[in-house]
C-alpha cells in the first residue's frame, strides 16, 4: 500500500476519505454490537452522520468528470434519501424499515461507492494496487 496518493490530493478529496474510513468504521461495529443499546444507537448516530458527510463531501469533488457531476454522485444522493429514511423508521419505531433502508444505505454508500474507488486510475486503485 502506498498512501502518497492520498497525500497529494486535493484538501476536499482528504476529508471524503476520512469521512467515508469512520463510515465503515462505524458501520462494522454496528454489526458487531448488540441492536437497540445505547451503544447502538451512539455508534449509529456516528455512522448516519460518517456516511451523510462522506455523500455531502462527494458533491465538492468534480475532478473525474471535467468539473461535472458523475453517475457516481447519484449514490451520494440515494445515500442521503436512505440516511433520513432509516432515521424516519427509527423515529417511529419501525424496526423493519429502519433496519431495511440502514442495510441498503450502507450497501449503497459504502460498498457499491467504495467498489468504484478501486476503478484502475483513480485514488484507492493507485494506493492499494500501485
Amino acid at each position: 500500500m502506498n498512501i502518497a496518493p492520498l497525500l497529494i490530493a486535493s484538501p476536499m478529496v482528504q476529508i471524503h476519505v476520512a469521512f467515508a474510513l469512520t463510515a465503515i468504521c462505524a458501520t462494522v461495529a454496528l454489526a458487531i454490537y448488540k441492536k437497540g443499546t445505547p451503544t447502538h444507537r451512539w455508534l449509529g448516530r456516528a455512522a448516519a452522520a460518517a456516511m451523510g458527510l462522506t455523500a455531502l463531501s462527494s458533491f465538492f469533488i468534480l475532478e473525474l468528470n471535467a468539473g461535472r457531476f458523475s453517475y457516481i454522485h447519484i449514490l451520494s444522493v440515494v445515500t442521503l434519501f436512505g440516511l433520513v429514511s432509516g432515521f424516519r423508521a427509527a423515529r417511529l419505531g419501525d424496526r423493519r424499515a429502519h433496519v431495511r433502508s440502514m442495510v441498503t444505505t450502507a450497501v449503497l454508500g459504502l460498498g457499491v461507492a467504495g467498489a468504484f474507488t478501486f476503478v484502475p486510475g483513480r485514488l484507492m486503485w493507485r494506493m492499494f494496487m500501485g
